[in-house]
């Protein structure tokens, strides 16, 4: 699923990722589902559901596969799922990951950040450094297109992830 783009006929698949809680995770991935059209959002993660928060929440590999596999099935253009443990297994074709100030410059083994924060960046396609010199909407749809986001979508897209990171700026610094 890391190639050029996503697989002829199939959903555009979206991981979100980050260094630690509180990133904005959540925030990024209910924003894109929310304008990416056909678009469904679940989440992957170690704690218990809570109630209120995302539906289609799984705490499993093998759970989440079989959601992926189902949604792949579905009509849906776009799946947009908050894991970190996706990122790590390579799946996806956009890995996007927030940054936190304890992991920003390589030191992800600081209190707070978590211990593969330095493994998720390296995989993603797009990272939202909180430290670096601001949004770079001209790299992220460069990097957006040649993964296979519709030209139409792009605009839309560019507005999410540059208003998330200039929250995370504001929220962080």
């Amino acid at each position: 699923m890391n190639g050029a783009g996503p697989s002829p006929g199939g959903p555009l698949i979206w991981i979100i990722c980050g260094a630690g809680r509180g990133v904005g995770k959540t925030q990024l991935a209910r924003a894109l589902s929310r304008i990416l059209p056909a678009a469904t959002y679940a989440k992957q993660g170690t704690s218990p559901r809570r109630p209120g928060k995302a539906e289609s929440y799984f705490r499993t590999d093998e759970e989440m596969d079989a959601f992926l596999r189902q949604a792949e099935g579905a009509i849906h253009r776009h799946l947009v799922v908050e894991s970190n443990a996706l990122a790590r297994r390579g799946r996806g074709d956009i890995i996007i990951f927030l940054e936190d100030e304890v992991s920003a410059g390589g030191h992800g083994l600081l209190p707070g950040a978590r211990p593969d924060a330095d493994l998720l960046r390296s995989l993603a396609h797009v990272v939202l450094d909180r430290r670096g010199p601001g949004p770079d909407p001209a790299a992220w749809k460069l990097t957006l297109a040649r993964k296979g986001l519709e030209p139409a979508m792009m605009g839309p897209v560019l507005e999410v992830l540059t208003a998330q990171a200039e929250w995370n700026r504001r929220t962080r610094a």
